[in-house]
């Protein structure tokens, strides 16, 4: 970011949003697991350093339907929304077409990209926070590679 004052902001995909709730919700009734206290203790350091956390208007969709549940709640009070924009379709495609990712996965970087806030103060994020998946990690290692190929 050019501008040290501005904050981070962070994309979560939907795993991330749903280790984040299982934590929440199951943390007094069994042990939580790597990827549950993870999520949560980035939650909290992201808390601390007054960073921005974004969830994509797809998971807003799924979660409005849990809203009932309290832990949903927390969740949809410490995130604000990343809405496409413009070039996200475009370069959803684009993404697809020169990288070995999926649909959803170039949708999540194209809205990282592309995105901007409920209230249109932010267009993209300064990091896409990925599941903990092995396999999406070396893909997206060698995704990352072509797309700075690809974008001079």
């Amino acid at each position: 970011m050019s501008n040290p004052s501005e904050k981070m902001c962070y994309l979560l995909d939907k795993n991330i949003a749903r280790y984040a709730i299982a934590g929440l919700r199951y943390g007094r009734l069994r042990p939580l697991t790597r990827e549950e206290l993870g999520t949560l203790a980035f939650w909290r350091m992201m808390e601390e350093q007054n960073a921005s956390l974004f969830i994509s208007h797809v998971s807003l969709h799924i979660l409005r339907r849990l809203v009932r549940y309290a832990e949903v709640r927390a969740l949809l009070d410490a995130v604000d929304v990343l809405w496409p924009t413009r070039y996200y379709t475009r370069w959803t495609r684009r993404l697809q077409e020169t990288t070995g990712l999926t649909r959803e996965d170039c949708a999540q970087i194209a809205l990282g990209s592309f995105g901007s806030s409920s209230d249109g103060r932010i267009l993209g994020c300064s990091t896409w926070l990925p599941t903990t998946s092995r396999s999406l990690q070396a893909t997206a290692i060698t995704a990352m590679r072509s797309i700075d190929v690809f974008m001079p």
